[in-house]
């Protein structure tokens, strides 16, 4: 699974209204950069999780055909 970069890209229009309507366009337009900071570093994590979790499934998939296999 290939992960996105964290390199210091702006926000799309779209996740920056998302980050808006959550911390306020206030909040937003007085320090986007480390909001755009923050949001890449929670997608890195929700990416990091998912594949942890992809792991684990495949891991318990494979589990379960071998146990088929030799009961």
């Amino acid at each position: 699974m290939s992960q996105p970069s964290n390199k210091a890209l702006p926000l799309s229009s779209h996740q920056l209204a998302i980050v808006r309507e959550l911390v306020g366009a206030s909040i937003a337009q007085q320090d986007l950069p480390a909001l755009e900071s923050a949001y890449r570093d929670f997608r890195t994590g929700m990416y990091s999780l998912k594949a942890a979790f992809e792991q684990q499934i495949l891991l318990e998939k494979e589990t379960d055909a071998k146990r088929e296999v030799n009961p």
